[in-house]
């Protein structure tokens, strides 16, 4: 069955996420897959009959228009490469790469690539013309940056010549000027070849500087004269439907941007400074949404716990962490998870970042009253099985979570603190009698995203004596909480955990091109779970009861803090220990 989900993904009749979710409902209720997908409404009765009757057209044709190539892919031949022949790596399985080519035949150029990748070639033919566009589109055009800057230039010298100021009419048509569309376009797309999370456009005295947020890390990558700054700002807010003429307030909107078959929603942020409006675009990639909570990840342990409470009937679960710890991925997975015909799952967002296939989500609206307390207090009158509220950020909300998972309700939300231990207090700061908190929780998950180690430039070091101390910190806290055979389930590596006596060996990356020199390429989640039970609600129950005494008490009863749980990912050669403290600093002091 799964075989026909895949060919309906692969024709685009389907995404990933409406797959998962019709192979889930399948799971409980046995049924066909096309007619449980046909039930969705997520194809229709003529799609399922082509699909089945292999009318979906031959495998061995190619639309570079709709290709959506993985940027791993595009790295493997260089794009000076791919210009002088008009090739285009477009996909990698095992030991073949799929490349096409204007000339298929040209036998010079298969052995060339097959030199330059060491990949058995798989030539697709297309015309000059689907090509020229293909190489444009992926790898942009073969004007540069530069010259792009340097007609803009031109063009905002020539009408300030025209007129004696120049005034907003006169910004308004700069920004619809080719050289600023094209060079606004020209960094969004890099932008995403890159994996970027946010587009930083910051205005100095002098220039406008362009960062790109990486892996959580902001690394700059272009400078524009400061005479393009308001034309640039001007084409962003174009793009996003915002006020070109208000300069004064900050301004929020959306931009949906195409780059080949991936649509990227972008939300646009301009904040006035006294140097000039600063932009920040942040990209959400559909495409590289992660839905499945086996592969976010969480330790063995962690991961069954967590998927233990979502079963659950009723009851409150939290998701803690700084913005741009992952939180949103977690709770997608979560309701993901939980999300089948036999349950109605509702959402309140500020904003909605990705829309899921049968669950209701709402979008807060607080400039016209809509607000998460208002929001949560209509949900309950439509009936849910499980709500999603985005944050509890105010006693009302709190009050109603709490109120919502004691009549009956499974209700997901976020909270701001360092920990998972920080939690309950927080509620009760809000308003919140102990006692209800203690029995309307039924677990908190802390977590924080840490870069992991570059396997391009990957290589072994001895650690050093700090380093020793702090790994041998880490074990005797592991073994006092959980005993070595615990630890070793966690790390599912046994080799990798060191008895005293022996060198232990760690790992970095030394920078390559392929992770821009930051030894450094793409982030996993380390987390924390509390999970509520009869001793830690007594603890919470208590007045005067501290942060210290209830992460004591999980710590005792087997909790792997972020902090650990970061340490035997570097045990396992994931990441670094100077990532770990990093993001854990808190953590580290508290184990420390």
């Amino acid at each position: 069955m799964a075989l026909l989900g895949e060919k309906l993904k692969e024709i685009g009749l389907i995404d990933e996420q409406q797959l998962d979710l019709a192979l889930s409902e399948q799971r409980r209720t046995g049924e066909l897959l096309g007619q449980i997908l046909f039930d969705l409404g997520f194809i229709s009765e003529g799609d399922l009959v082509n699909a089945l009757s292999g009318r979906e057209g031959s495998q061995s044709e190619v639309d570079l228009e709709e290709a959506d190539i993985e940027d791993d892919v595009l790295k493997l031949i260089p794009s000076d490469f791919c210009r002088e022949k008009s090739v285009l790596p477009l996909q990698k399985e095992e030991f073949t790469l799929t490349v096409a080519m204007v000339n298929a035949y040209d036998v010079n150029v298969v052995d060339a690539l097959e030199r330059r990748t060491g990949l058995q070639i798989r030539p697709l033919s297309v015309t000059d013309a689907e090509m020229e566009k293909a190489l444009e589109k992926f790898y942009g055009s073969d004007e540069d940056v530069e010259d792009i800057i340097d007609e803009g230039m031109r063009m905002a010298e020539e009408t300030q010549k025209k007129r004696a100021g120049a005034g907003l009419g006169d910004i308004e048509e700069a920004a619809a000027q080719a050289p600023i569309i094209k060079l606004v376009d020209r960094i969004i797309v890099q932008a995403i070849h890159e994996r970027t999370t946010d587009i930083h456009f910051e205005p100095d005295e002098k220039l406008m500087r362009v960062r790109f947020r990486i892996d959580g890390m902001l690394h700059q990558r272009k400078t524009v004269p400061l005479d393009l700054r308001e034309p640039i700002i001007s084409r962003i807010k174009i793009m996003a439907a915002l006020n070109i003429a208000e300069r004064r307030i900050p301004q929020d909107g959306k931009i949906e941007f195409s780059a080949g078959r991936r649509r990227i929603d972008i939300r646009v942020s301009v904040f006035p400074t006294v140097t000039g409006e600063n932009a920040v675009l942040r990209l959400l990639d559909r495409a590289s949404l992660q839905l499945d909570l086996t592969k976010l990840g969480f330790p063995v342990k962690e991961r069954d716990e967590f998927e233990k409470l979502l079963d659950m009937p009723y009851g409150i679960i939290l998701v803690t962490g700084p913005t741009g710890s992952g939180k949103t991925t977690t709770l997608y997975s979560a309701i993901s998870h939980v999300n089948t015909l036999a349950r109605k799952v509702c959402t309140l967002e500020d904003p909605v970042e990705y829309q899921l296939p049968i669950i209701q989500q709402s979008e807060i609206n607080e400039k016209a009253g809509f607000t998460f307390a208002l929001g949560l207090r209509s949900m309950l009158r439509q009936d849910p099985d499980v709500i999603l509220v985005g944050e509890i950020r105010d006693p009302e909300t709190a009050e109603l979570a709490v109120r919502a998972a004691l009549t009956g309700h499974l209700v997901l939300s976020t909270l701001h603190t360092n920990d998972a231990a920080g939690a309950l207090p927080r509620l009760m700061d809000m308003g919140i009698e102990p006692f209800l908190v203690a029995s309307s929780i039924l677990g908190i998950m802390a977590q924080r995203l840490v870069r992991v180690i570059c396997p391009n430039c990957k290589e072994a070091y001895e650690p050093t004596a700090d380093d020793a101390r702090i790994l041998e910190m880490h074990r005797e806290a592991m073994e006092g909480t959980l005993g070595l055979d615990a630890l070793e389930s966690i790390v599912q590596d046994k080799e990798s955990i060191q008895r005293k006596d022996e060198v232990l060996t760690l790992y970095k990356g030394k920078g390559c091109s392929y992770c821009n020199q930051t030894g450094y390429k793409g982030r996993v989640a380390i987390f924390e779970l509390i999970v509520m039970n009869r001793k830690l609600q007594s603890l919470a129950e208590k007045k005067g009861t501290s942060i210290e005494d209830i992460r004591r008490l999980a710590r005792k009863m087997g909790m792997l803090s972020m902090f650990n749980d970061g340490m035997s990912k570097v045990l396992a050669g994931v990441s670094t220990i100077d990532e770990v403290r990093r993001v854990t600093l808190l953590s580290a002091e508290v184990e420390i």
